[in-house]
């Protein structure tokens, strides 16, 4: 992060989005039993939102390497395709974790474990939602989207079905709330 100061002589905390290719989920980005298909209508009225499509099974996920510590927040726009449940893990900890339901008549936070500070989703329209975590983090590590079950599976659990996801913008940023994008 930085500071500035504005033309009002007051100063502004900058930030940056932590990040590589942070809407590029094919460059910088691992796909376990993903398949990622860029091109897709967008929460902004673009056409850069993923489809994320995956068969039943052990270890659906995506995600990246990050090297950043302290107290940090990832977060994801995503849309529910024909699955629903998605959650957000970290390889630095077993504890630090959220199960979010997309679902557009249910949309809500699930299972959170001990290790997250901080967690949210919220409804940006058109069925897409802003799913954030937040964790103190200790070491350099992977930060992933699981395809689980339901609100309430356990932390990187398999999922018995089929399914697709939309996804789009990921960001990570210092600090304990998801700040506004920065491609």
């Amino acid at each position: 992060s930085a500071t500035r100061v504005k033309e009002d002589g007051y100063i502004e905390k900058g930030y940056e989005n932590l990040v590589l290719h942070s809407n590029n989920f094919n460059t910088n980005w691992t796909n376990i039993n993903i398949t990622q298909t860029s091109g897709q209508s967008g929460y902004d009225g673009s056409n850069d939102a993923w489809k994320s499509s995956f068969t039943a099974g052990g270890t659906r996920t995506f995600g990246q390497s990050f090297s950043q510590t302290g107290v940090i927040t990832i977060s994801i726009y995503v849309k529910a395709g024909n699955h629903n449940f998605v959650q957000f893990v970290t390889s630095t900890s077993t504890t630090a974790y959220v199960n979010f339901d997309i679902s557009s008549s249910s949309a809500a936070t699930g299972t959170i474990g001990s290790g997250v500070i901080g967690s949210s989703i919220t409804s940006v329209g058109g069925d897409w939602y802003r799913c954030s975590m937040s964790f103190n983090n200790s070491s350099n590590g992977t930060f992933y989207v699981w395809m689980i079950d339901s609100a309430t599976s356990v932390r990187a659990s398999n999922v018995s079905t089929d399914g697709n996801i939309y996804i789009q913008d990921a960001q990570l940023n210092q600090g304990l709330v998801a700040l506004p994008y920065v491609e």
